[in-house]
């Protein structure tokens, strides 16, 4: 409980301190502390994950809410950047989806600091939070076609995230 209690005043507190203080000096700093605290989740979220590959239609609903999960977050970022923000649609889809929350990976990790591991509800969050993060990766490659155009490195990062998948769900 009282690591939940941590995770939850660092979250609160770090969102009051970016709308109280101006931290442009420590941008940068902030910026790899978030991609780092970022990686913890997503690889928290995949630590012995595995998935009866013989069985698929079973992670049918799961596949089905996790893609939700992933969508509609970064449907409403993205809406709120251009209705807002007043950002050109093709820039605000593809940052929102940086910035559009993964739910399930922070359920997950709360679960976890509360001990709560062999739980039902655990073993779910966790499968939600491994396609969420699947989802959204997913979507990044043609995001990122749409802004940038068709580039032959795009090839290239196609490749390694099907490479990747197909490892992950191999071994």
């Amino acid at each position: 409980m009282k690591r939940i209690l941590a995770y939850s005043a660092l979250l609160v507190s770090g969102m009051l301190a970016s709308q109280i203080f101006d931290l442009s000096p420590f941008e940068h700093t902030l910026k790899i502390i978030a991609q780092l605290c970022l990686g913890v989740i997503m690889i928290e979220a995949g630590l012995e994950f595995s998935a009866d590959l013989k069985h698929p239609k079973t992670y049918a609903t799961d596949t089905l809410v996790s893609v939700s999960a992933s969508l509609l977050p970064w449907a409403l970022t993205a809406l709120y950047f251009i209705g807002i923000l007043g950002m050109e649609w093709r820039d605000a889809s593809l940052v929102a989806c940086f910035a559009a929350p993964t739910s399930a990976g922070v359920l997950f990790t709360l679960l976890a600091a509360a001990g709560l591991s062999a739980t039902w509800v655990f073993k779910k969050a966790r499968v939600l939070a491994v396609f969420d993060d699947l989802a959204t990766l997913l979507l990044l490659v043609p995001l990122q076609i749409l802004v940038s155009g068709w580039k032959t490195v795009l090839l290239l990062h196609i490749a390694i995230t099907l490479g990747i998948a197909y490892a992950g769900a191999r071994w």
